[in-house]
């Protein structure tokens, strides 16, 4: 209709068309849109709330949307399984209150990180080198049946229910309050932070979140400002916790039982020790002249850091030296403790586009008899470190060694 000389249109007519391609989410099959305009892969909550064996909630967030100051409540979920033509992928997402008849989004973030290219002429997505067949549905009149064989039921409202009780649970959290490293096979004391302010006079539990670096145990705390907590990092290496991390939720409780007194115990076995934070904390006295704060402080390093710290600490005067220990104490993790000990770079894939030249496998290069006892060490120790990995690569060439 017109109104003057300005065109007017009901927005109401319009038909939005997405382009959406078949994904299996937790076994669950779906079409998920692949939208360039979402940053992240996002999940409906109703279409959660139906999966089995998925990770529970991290973290609740705002999710800021493409208008002003308009945003939505979601939550995030760590390593959810998402399929694509036979192919298994762990994502980071996020759970939403999505658009009535989609099941997910499919974002930027992992086409992307995925160099995925879209294609609407065909009407096909590649992956790498997969070509997966998708479709412009009208929204609204996406047919699951053409995914899953058979009309979707209704969603179940119990199910919905459920998971809205539990994303009420998480809204109020513990979280750490800077970055801890916590050694291997160690029982650390923290201090967390909750969502929002504890009362004083008040008891509240802490119930640990799932999947997380390291273990978290229940505990009955009262609202003081500090609220302390224990966790156990049972593996190898170091865990790192950065600072807002999620460790478990808070909820007030209306009476207690009885107090129980929990016994510490160090099992040999097992090669725990226990570190208290609190008594980490670093105290100099103040008739200490400068080798003495150097000798006291150099105990509370780790092995590996003590000569470093050593060094650096030459032409500094007792503070600064106070500082540099508990800076390398936090940071314990960054620095090598051995000339193998070299980290792995994590959140980039690189990949080598070969085209289609056929394959190289040259032959080893044979070692002197006298270096084999050598060489077979040296693999032997860069395997333990993983530095190295087998292979049965059709591509290979033969390594130098460099005495």
């Amino acid at each position: 209709m017109d109104s003057g000389n300005v065109k007017m249109m009901n927005v109401g007519e319009l038909v939005g068309e997405n382009f959406v391609i078949p994904v299996s989410v937790s076994g669950v099959k779906t079409l998920a849109v692949v939208d360039t305009a979402a940053q992240f892969t996002s999940v409906n909550k109703r279409f959660y709330s139906k999966l089995q064996g998925v990770p529970g909630f991290c973290e609740t967030l705002k999710l800021m949307l493409a208008g002003k100051n308009a945003f939505m409540m979601g939550h995030r979920v760590e390593n959810l399984s998402i399929e694509i033509d036979g192919i298994e992928y762990k994502e980071n997402v996020y759970v939403a209150d999505l658009q009535e008849g989609i099941d997910m989004l499919l974002g930027l973030k992992f086409l992307k990180e995925r160099n995925c290219v879209v294609n609407l002429v065909d009407q096909t997505l590649i992956i790498g080198e997969r070509c997966v067949k998708g479709s412009i549905e009208v929204e609204g009149d996406s047919d699951l049946s053409k995914v899953n064989g058979e009309t979707e039921a209704k969603s179940d409202e119990k199910c919905v229910d459920e998971l809205e009780r539990e994303v009420e649970i998480c809204e109020n959290m513990v979280r750490t309050k800077k970055r801890i490293v916590v050694p291997p096979l160690t029982v650390m004391r923290i201090s967390v932070c909750a969502d929002y302010e504890l009362e004083k006079k008040k008891e509240y539990v802490i119930e640990p979140c799932v999947d997380r670096q390291v273990l978290v145990s229940c505990a009955l705390v009262k609202g003081d400002d500090v609220v302390p907590i224990e966790i156990v990092n049972d593996g190898e290496r170091n865990a790192v916790l950065k600072a807002g991390s999620v460790l478990g939720v808070i909820k007030e409780v209306e009476t207690v039982a009885s107090e129980v007194r929990c016994k510490e115990y160090v099992d040999g076995k097992a090669r725990v020790s226990a570190v208290n934070e609190a008594e980490m904390k670093l105290k100099i006295d103040e008739n200490m002249d400068k080798e003495e704060v150097m000798r006291s402080l150099k105990r509370d390093l780790p092995e590996h850091l003590q000569d470093l710290f050593e060094r650096s600490s030459e032409e500094l005067d007792s503070n600064e030296m106070v500082a540099l220990c508990e800076t390398l104490r936090d940071y314990e993790d960054v620095f090598a403790k051995h000339d193998l000990d070299l980290g792995c770079m994590k959140g980039v894939k690189h990949t080598i586009n070969t085209g289609s030249a056929a394959p190289v496998k040259q032959k080893l290069r044979r070692t002197p008899l006298g270096m084999e006892g050598e060489e077979r060490k040296m693999l032997e120790k860069l395997l333990a470190s993983d530095v190295i990995q087998p292979s049965n690569s059709e591509w290979a060439s033969p390594p130098i060694w460099s005495v």
